[in-house]
């Protein structure tokens, strides 16, 4: 199957992680007699982590989706199809057995088998490797791979969301062989994967260099390279695009949309998105410890405002830690509410006494996220909040979000992955979970404080006896309510993660994708919404991805731009 460069910048448009690139301009590279097609992308900040079970961040997945293939794959339409495994079905209640694709080979050369997939699925949540994706597959018991060509998983209790959760986060498969032997800090530095791109090299703060994996099982990319630059600062970016210098940006602030248009040559494109920018909250760390605190800051930020200035409207103020389209939405809960007067009284009762809160931020890992840090900071200020803004690396970020280490608040756009709240709350909220530090007590007598979640998540049973019909638990309400007392701040849904989110040079692409191409270059795992899209400023989470936004019914969803999503 030939995969062309018109085909892969729709499917870049689709899940706005690079651009709408219709046709590249290509820019060439001399080796010998041959020309080379390269797509040269930049993004707000450099990639930290290769190894896909140690990273779920956008800078980073941009690239390892595309380094990485997963067994099952999220289309435009929503609905999985075939990645590395070919078929699935469920054997009895507990059993699922995967047939995998044959002749596939990873970029070393190994072939890919039941074994490398079963090692990669067991490390997700191995206590010695300590993942960023542990809780994801919670709900595996054990594994059993008869021969290399079949994997049975099977699970504590009956989980009919196992294919989707094969899909996205710690679902990329890693070559067992490989890694074993190099050890994981060698396999960060020189990834193998069996994606359409194979790594080539890498200069931090500068750009990473990929090339076309030619004998890749979806087809060859119709380019030879694939270079991912880091220019955190907006400005730059842009400017470099309309030189010419890159061919796709992302993270375009829509107060820069015209910059970008009133240029011949460039174009803004946009995809729909649902979820939410959120604040994490370290609860462990006075005063963020008091709740009455937390519910003080979430009450004076005027998230009508920052939508309208600094997102163009392009956005609803949240209800909710959950995706609006999502099962167990509530569409009773009224969005979070603005009410400085209130927030004085609270931060009164709580007997708050000017100590210093940090709101630590980068400057492009959010498109926006610097900027709404100095807008959230003024609001605070306002109420008598003594609040300072920290400006970090990316790379600093990424570190302190493995460790857990952040010391007041920091920006986040987790995913609903799953078109469920498993696929956020339990994931990112529960023992173990990334945003751990959200926890209001002191968690489970002799174990570590974060391991114990947050408590609006510990009311809920485990994902993997939960009830999986589309009726609520009370549990899910409950927690829902619980937002007076949040493990994050939600300030607004982006509507669109902004018909400008990226950009690029050329005429404009094609809509169409091939349906059998799971992703190709710049592309990662999207899929559709059954609501409206959601995206927060403050404190939720993020939806999924759809495509081709002019071409989107209005029922349906996708993701951020400048991200992720499945």
């Amino acid at each position: 199957m030939e995969i062309t460069r018109r085909e892969l910048l729709a499917g870049a448009a689709a899940v706005g992680l690079a651009g709408a690139l219709p046709q590249v301009l290509p820019s060439t590279a001399q080796a010998q007699t041959t020309q080379k097609k390269e797509l040269v992308t930049a993004q707000g900040g450099d990639i930290a982590k290769f190894d896909p079970h140690f990273s779920t961040a956008s800078q980073d997945i941009r690239v390892s989706f595309n380094l990485f293939d997963n067994l099952t794959s999220r289309h435009p339409d929503g609905k999985l199809y075939p990645g590395l495994a070919t078929e699935w079905k469920l054997e009895g209640q507990t059993t699922w057995r995967f047939k995998l694709r044959q002749g596939v080979k990873f970029h070393n050369g190994d072939p890919f088998t039941s074994a490398d997939a079963k090692f990669s699925l067991d490390r997700t949540y191995d206590p010695g490797v300590k993942t960023m994706v542990a809780t994801v597959f919670t709900t595996i018991d054990r594994f059993e791979a008869p021969d290399p060509s079949t994997l049975l998983i099977h699970t504590k209790k009956p989980d009919p969301l196992l294919p989707a959760r094969l899909a996205f986060y710690g679902g990329q498969m890693l070559p067992k062989k490989y890694l074993e032997s190099v050890g994981n800090d060698t396999f960060n530095a020189k990834p193998v994967g069996t994606g359409p791109i194979s790594f080539s090299s890498w200069v931090k703060d500068d750009k990473a260099v990929f090339e076309a994996n030619g004998g890749y099982w979806g087809g060859k990319i119709d380019m030879d390279r694939w270079i991912m630059r880091s220019i955190p600062e907006t400005s730059p970016r842009i400017a470099s695009l309309l030189k010419g210098e890159v061919d796709i940006i992302t993270q375009l602030p829509p107060d820069q949309e015209d910059r970008v248009k009133a240029n011949a040559a460039t174009k803004v494109e946009g995809a729909l998105y649902a979820g939410l920018y959120v604040l994490g909250v370290n609860s462990k760390r006075p005063p963020l410890d008091n709740p009455l605190v937390k519910q003080a800051l979430s009450l004076a930020i005027d998230r009508d405002l920052i939508v309208k200035e600094l997102w163009k409207g392009r956005g609803i103020v949240p209800s909710q830690p959950i995706a609006k389209g999502d099962n167990h939405f509530d569409p009773i809960l009224p969005p979070l509410a603005y009410n400085p007067k209130e927030a004085k009284e609270r931060l009164k009762k709580a007997g708050y006494k000017g100590e210093e809160i940090f709101i630590e931020t980068t400057v492009g890992y959010l498109a926006q996220d610097k900027p709404m840090s100095e807008a959230v900071a003024a609001m605070w200020k306002d109420i008598g909040v003594n609040v300072k803004v920290e400006v970090f690396e990316y790379s600093v970020r990424a570190q302190k979000s493995r460790e857990k280490s952040f010391k007041g608040l920091w920006w986040g756009d987790p995913t609903s992955t799953l078109g469920d709240p498993d696929g956020m709350m339990w994931r990112l909220l529960s023992p173990g979970g990334i945003y751990g530090l959200s926890g209001d007590d002191q968690g489970v007598p002799g174990e570590p404080p974060v391991a114990a979640g947050h408590p609006a998540v510990r009311g809920l049973r485990p994902p993997e006896v939960r009830r999986v019909d589309p009726e609520p638990e009370p549990a899910v309400r409950a927690a829902a309510l619980q937002l007076q007392v949040p493990p994050r701040l939600g300030i607004a849904c982006l509507r669109q993660r902004s018909r400008a989110r990226y950009s690029c040079r050329g005429e404009a692409a094609e809509a169409t994708r091939r349906p059998v191409t799971r992703r190709t270059l710049v592309q990662i795992q999207p899929a559709q919404l059954r609501g409206e899209c959601c995206a927060s400023i403050l404190i939720s989470e993020k939806g999924r991805s759809a495509p081709d936004s002019d071409r989107l019914p209005p029922s349906l969803c996708g993701r951020r731009l400048d991200v992720d999503r499945s």
